[in-house]
């Protein structure tokens, strides 16, 4: 296996396993929405926290899939692109709960890049 595979294999690895993290978060969310007598701010973390993660579950799920079969060059244009959206495009300080995924789906594209394609 060549450097470049080595290193398409590495990105997809982690994506993937950022994606089974946010479904973990989602479902003990979910759990916690399926709480006898939860207090009003329980209920609304909750519910929050689970169409948080399950907003990013969906959102690396739509980049795994457009980036699966794609050189190493497009697989960097491609994340850059989506964490450059996310920042600049997201309504990061908008004090709502959509605030709070565009800037952690920056986060974690970020993340990908510093690790994989920064020297």
């Amino acid at each position: 296996m060549s450097t470049t595979e080595n290193k398409i294999e590495a990105v997809l690895k982690a994506i993937t396993t950022d994606i089974k993290e946010h479904e973990k978060r989602a479902e003990e969310a979910f759990d916690k929405l399926e709480k006898m007598n939860p207090t009003v701010d329980e209920y609304k973390n909750a519910r929050l926290q689970f169409g948080l993660n399950y907003f990013i579950v969906g959102y690396l799920s739509e980049i795994i899939k457009s980036i699966a079969d794609e050189p190493i060059k497009t697989i960097e244009r491609r994340i850059r692109f989506h964490a450059y959206q996310q920042r600049t495009k997201g309504e990061l300080s908008d004090k709502q709960g959509i605030s709070t995924i565009h800037a952690d789906i920056a986060v974690i594209l970020e993340g990908y890049l510093k690790e994989f394609f920064e020297d």
